[in-house]
C-alpha cells in the first residue's frame, strides 16, 4: 500500500506543476535540455506474485473434497528477485513539460513450486492424492507513453502501458481412488498485460544522467484450462487459472544524444 501510495503522491506533484506548462507557459527552463534521444540500463530488485485459483466440479469430488483441495490448488505464491534492465526512448519538451516514449526490457527470473506431497483425503481414509504446480516467468518489456516534469538537473515522470511476458505453468493430480486417475496441465505461452510506474531522471553531464524507477506489472489469465477425468460413472474436473503481478525497483544510468 506504501508503494501505491509514494505512487500516487508523485502523480499529483507532477500534475501539479504540469499544468501552467499545458496552459502556455513554455518558456525553456534553466537546467538540461531533455529533447533528445536516450538509452540506459538498470539493476534492482523485484517481487513476484502468482495467484493461482483451482475450482473442483463433476460428480467425483464431493463437498468435503473440495474444502480440502481448493485451499491448497488456490494459493498466492510470492519470491524477491534480482532485477535488470535496458531501455531506449525520445522526448519531447515544451518548457518544463517533458512527453516521451520508451521502450523496455526487464530480467526478473520468477519461480514458484508447490507439493502437496502423498496426501490423504479426509472423506476417504485410506486414500491419497498428490497436487504440484509450478510457474516460471523470466522477463517482461513494454512500450509506454511518459510525462514528466523538468525542474532544475531532474525530470520526474508517470508512465503506462501495454507489458509482454512469456509464461511457463505446469499442473499435476494424482490419486489412488478407483484404480488410480490423473490430471495434467503443461502449458507455455506469451501474455499481454499491462504496466504503470514512477521515476526521476537526475542529469550529470555530458548528456549523462541516473535514474530511479519503479515499475507496476499485471497479467491475467495466464493458464486458463479446465483438464478432466472419467472413471467409470464419475468425472472430475479441476479448473484451473492463474494471474501474475509484479513489482520492479532499479537504479540506473542513461545516456542522450
Amino acid at each position: 500500500m506504501r508503494v501505491y501510495a509514494a505512487f500516487a503522491a508523485l502523480c499529483v506533484f507532477i500534475f501539479h506543476f504540469s499544468v501552467p506548462a499545458l496552459a502556455g507557459e513554455t518558456s525553456t527552463p534553466a537546467g538540461p535540455d531533455w529533447n533528445k534521444p536516450y538509452v540506459g540500463i538498470a539493476i534492482g530488485a523485484g517481487y513476484g506474485e502468482a495467484d493461482h485459483t483451482l475450482g473442483l466440479g463433476g460428480s467425483y469430488f464431493n463437498i468435503q473434497d473440495r474444502a480440502q483441495l481448493d485451499p491448497m490448488g488456490s494459493r498466492d505464491q510470492s519470491e524477491v528477485m534480482p532485477a535488470a534492465s535496458v531501455f531506449a526512448g525520445i522526448n519531447h519538451q515544451w518548457g518544463n513539460l517533458v512527453l516521451g516514449l520508451e521502450g523496455e526490457f526487464t530480467y526478473a527470473p520468477f519461480e514458484k513450486k508447490y507439493d502437496s506431497g502423498r496426501t490423504e483425503y479426509d472423506s476417504i481414509g485410506g486414500v491419497f492424492f498428490n497436487l504440484r504446480s509450478r510457474v516460471t516467468s523470466e522477463w517482461m518489456a513494454s512500450l509506454r507513453p511518459r510525462l514528466g516534469y523538468a525542474f532544475g538537473n531532474s525530470l520526474a515522470y508517470i508512465t503506462a502501458g501495454p507489458a509482454l511476458s512469456k509464461f511457463s505453468y505446469r499442473f499435476h493430480f494424482d490419486d489412488d481412488n478407483l484404480g488410480g486417475n490423473t490430471s495434467t496441465v503443461n502449458k507455455e505461452e506469451y501474455r499481454l498485460g499491462w504496466t504503470a510506474g514512477i521515476g526521476c531522471d537526475y542529469e550529470l553531464e555530458n548528456g549523462w544522467a541516473i535514474r530511479t524507477s519503479y515499475q507496476h506489472y499485471e497479467f491475467y489469465d495466464i493458464a486458463s484450462s479446465a483438464p478432466s477425468f472419467t472413471n467409470g460413472a464419475f468425472q472430475g474436473d479441476l479448473k484451473n487459472s492463474l494471474d501474475y503481478k509484479s513489482d520492479v525497483f532499479l537504479i540506473g544510468i542513461l545516456k542522450t544524444f
